[in-house]
Formats: C-alpha cells, sequence, structure tokens
C-alpha cells in the first residue's frame, strides 16, 4: 500500500512551517533533524526538580523515607502532597510510555495504561470513555483537563475533546485520577479526571519533526515541535500536528448486522454477512476534514501563558436503529436511509497565570483565561453527498481564579480562593455549516448566559 498524495501536502505545509520558524532561533533550529518514525526516541525533558529552588538535593541522595515524604504537585489535591497519602487512584502516563505503545490517540493510550478503564463504540459521536464501571452519554461523569483548565463542551457533549486526535507530541504526562475529583475542580468529575500537562520551553528544547502512516484504518500525520530556553527561568514552546484521516474502508471494514431486516429503502441486510450498500469509512475524520492541534506556551519565571487550538471529531458507520422502519427501527418506509454519523469539534484556548511567593510559607496564584468551543453533529444521507443536520452549539467563557496555599509547616497545608465564570451560550457554531443552535429534542435553541461564583478550600 503506498502512501497518499495528502500525506505529500501535509509534508509541503510542514517544511515551509520549519523554514518560517528557522529565524526565531539558530540555536534551536541547529539541533533540527530529528525525525521521529513511530519509535523514534524523544528528548529527555529536564527533571522539574532542576528548576525548583526549594529542591536542594539530588533524589539519588535521598533515603527512602526522605522519597516518601518527599511532596508533589498532584491533579488529585490543590497543595502539593506526598504521593502516599494522595486521596485518589492516579495512574501517571508519560510520553516515553505513549511512545512505545503505538497508540494512535488517548482512547487507545488509556485503553493500555488505566486500570478499570473501559473504551466503547458508541454510533452518536466518538467512543465512550467508562471510568470504574460508568459510561454516560453525554460523557459528562468525568472531566478533562490541559494544564488545569477543564475542556468539557458543557452544552450537549461533555469530555468530547482532545482524545481522538493522533497527534501526542505535545504531551508530557497525563495523570488519570480514578474517582470523584469535583471537590476541586467542580461540577462533572463524578468518576474520574483526565489532566493533560503538556511540554514548555523548560523541559523541551531542540526541535523535532514526528511522521507517522497508518495502513488499513488509513491516516497520515505530522507534526513539528520545538522548545527553546532563554534563561534558566524562561522559554518557549511550539507544537503543531495535521492530520489526515481516511478511514478504514468497507472492504477492511465491513458493516455486519446480527440479524436480518430490510432497510427503509427496501435493501435486505442478511444476519452475518456485510451489507451490500455503500458506507462512510469508519472512523473517517468529520466532514472529511484533518485534524488540527496548535499548542504555544511561553514562560517566564512564575508567569505562565499559553494559547490552544484543536479540531477533530470523525464518522462513524449507521446502526440498525436509523437504517430499519418499526419495530425494529425509528424509521419509516420510504425514507432516504442515513448511514453514518458525524461528530466534530473545535476548540480554541488562551489561558495565563502567575504565581508569587509572598513568604517562605504563603503563595498566591492568579488565572485568568477565555476559551470558546463548537460543537455540530450530522447525519450522512446514502444518495447524497451532503450531510442532513442533526444538532449543533457554540459555548465560549471568561473565567478568573485566585488562590492562595499557606503552608506553615510539613504536618499542615491549607488552600483557599475564589473562582468566577461568565459564559456565553447557544450561538452558532462557528467554522461549521451556518444554521441555527439546536439539540436533539429543540428545533431551535436561543442564546443566553450565566456567571458562577465558587469559593474553594483544602485543608491537610
Amino acid at each position: 500500500m503506498k502512501l497518499r498524495t495528502s500525506f505529500v501536502r501535509c509534508a509541503f505545509v510542514f517544511a515551509l512551517l520549519v523554514i518560517a520558524l528557522s529565524a526565531f532561533s539558530e540555536d534551536a533550529i541547529k539541533n533540527l533533524g530529528t525525525v521521529a518514525l513511530e519509535q523514534s526516541k524523544p528528548k529527555s525533558p529536564k527533571p522539574s526538580e532542576e528548576t525548583d529552588k526549594s529542591f536542594e538535593r539530588s533524589v539519588f541522595d535521598m533515603s527512602l523515607e526522605e522519597l516518601i515524604r518527599r511532596p508533589v504537585a498532584s491533579s488529585a489535591t490543590l497543595t502539593k502532597t506526598p504521593r502516599r497519602i494522595v486521596p485518589a487512584a492516579v495512574t501517571t502516563i508519560t510520553q516515553e510510555m505513549i511512545r512505545s505503545s503505538g497508540a494512535r490517540n488517548l482512547n487507545e493510550v488509556f485503553d493500555i495504561f488505566v486500570p478499570n478503564v473501559e473504551i466503547m463504540r458508541h454510533h452518536v459521536g466518538n467512543d465512550r470513555l467508562g471510568i470504574r464501571g460508568s459510561i454516560n452519554f453525554p460523557e459528562n461523569k468525568y472531566l478533562i483537563l490541559v494544564n488545569g483548565r477543564v475542556m468539557n463542551l458543557r452544552t450537549y457533549a461533555g469530555a468530547f475533546t482532545e482524545r481522538d486526535l493522533p497527534m501526542l507530541g505535545d504531551i508530557h504526562r497525563v495523570d488519570f485520577v480514578r474517582g470523584s475529583g469535583s471537590v476541586i475542580y467542580g461540577p462533572g468529575a463524578v468518576s474520574g479526571v483526565v489532566s493533560i500537562v503538556t511540554y514548555n520551553g523548560l523541559n523541551f528544547n531542540g526541535a523535532e519533526i514526528i511522521a507517522r502512516q497508518g495502513f488499513v484504518e488509513q491516516f497520515s500525520s505530522l507534526e513539528f515541535r520545538m522548545g527553546h530556553q532563554f534563561d534558566d527561568e524562561s522559554g518557549i514552546f511550539f507544537h503543531y500536528g495535521l492530520t489526515d484521516y481516511d478511514g478504514a474502508d468497507q472492504s477492511d471494514s465491513p458493516h455486519i448486522f446480527s440479524r436480518s431486516f430490510t432497510t427503509n429503502t427496501g435493501v435486505d441486510v442478511e444476519a452475518g454477512r456485510p451489507v451490500d450498500f455503500n458506507i462512510v469509512n469508519d472512523r473517517e475524520a468529520f466532514r472529511a476534514h484533518p485534524k488540527h492541534k496548535l499548542h504555544i506556551q511561553y514562560t517566564r519565571g512564575n508567569f505562565d501563558a499559553w494559547v490552544r487550538y484543536t479540531r477533530g471529531g470523525e464518522q462513524t458507520t449507521e446502526v440498525m436503529t436509523f437504517l430499519a422502519p418499526p419495530p425494529l427501527g425509528i424509521g419509516t418506509i420510504g425514507e432516504q436511509a442515513r448511514h453514518g454519523v458525524g461528530t466534530g469539534y473545535q476548540q480554541f484556548t488562551m489561558l495565563a497565570s502567575y504565581d508569587r511567593d509572598l513568604s517562605d510559607t504563603f503563595n498566591v496564584e492568579l488565572r485568568i483565561r477565555y476559551d470558546f468551543a463548537a460543537f455540530e453533529q450530522t447525519y450522512k444521507a446514502a444518495s447524497r453527498l451532503d450531510h442532513l443536520f442533526n444538532r449543533s452549539s457554540q459555548e465560549s467563557e471568561l473565567y478568573g481564579r485566585v488562590l492562595a496555599r499557606w503552608t506553615p509547616n510539613e504536618s499542615h497545608s491549607l488552600a483557599f480562593g475564589l473562582e468566577y465564570s461568565h459564559g456565553w451560550f447557544g450561538h452558532d457554531a462557528s467554522g461549521f455549516a451556518t444554521t441555527p443552535t439546536r439539540t436533539w429534542s429543540q428545533p431551535e435553541v436561543s442564546r443566553w448566559s450565566t456567571d458562577s461564583y465558587s469559593p474553594l478550600a483544602e485543608y491537610q
């Protein structure tokens, strides 16, 4: 099987990107030339202790008891806590583990490394993630975080973004918290929290190109990432990934039903045998558009700012419910049978944070962000090239938080703060078809906004 022309187009785009960025840092580009084809070794990030002024001794010089007692930042707490007393079951997945696994996206990463996690195919939208026996539609029982920012879509889909993207080169590690985290992260963290931590200019230096080619379930993916450290406390990290995801065609992924029936258009389907009519490619990218991921992060001392844009989604084959007339399905005789449900999204986030030590025992963190997310779900007709619209939405949020931490001694620590959020909902989905905002049950939804204030505190 030969590479498709889309791979060549992706390579051309990345060549232009590398040339444009070459003026940014001559020292960084000198390290360019590392081309990773699936199994290339990533550059080893500098341990976070090297940039932590409080880290006075090497971990290799500490006793086992000292290592156990050493506090670390955890996605399950607001304060630094020794791992042995973190009040949650946390699985940490590093970039090296992701590379060595060969996983194509985060769903496969979680299926490989996280206990008590189940990935389930679903006929409406992307795969569902089950944690400790809980699988929901929409996925509103767990949260997905990127550098502490909740990425869930609140209008309809829930924890829908990030998990289907094959571009994983920006991820430093993933902390998967199995268990409730709503006290720390707010509503939605009933069964778990997926916390993604990206690289920055302090723990990734140099430049790297990652190329991946998938067969059978076909895709072509290219990523470019570059980090440059200006001094001991400041640096910048850039990552961009592009994937053309064609999915598996009918010959490699036939559509087979467990019982015989006749479709809405009079086509006979025999149990245990592939259907005779054309179907969409399994897991084809939504609307056949490439998937994108952009992440830019700047760090200077206690100040950190980043911008992130993702666009993804996929097409799945249809189920009997929409192909068959009653009583097996919900269609009517003569209605055009629909083949495939497409679900897509795009999300843009800007975040800035500042962490200030007012004394040896007292610390204050300020955070502000703005983001928007658009969601669309369509049904594709068998005899038409366009899509039949079903539902779409767009939401935006302006968010601020102030958090204070007081640690008078090793035995006591206190964190307290206040969050504010202003959200806009019901806007037309930007970047998709120009259609009013709709949901499954409502023909059209008007615009509205909300304000929320949330005090928070933690004592150990």
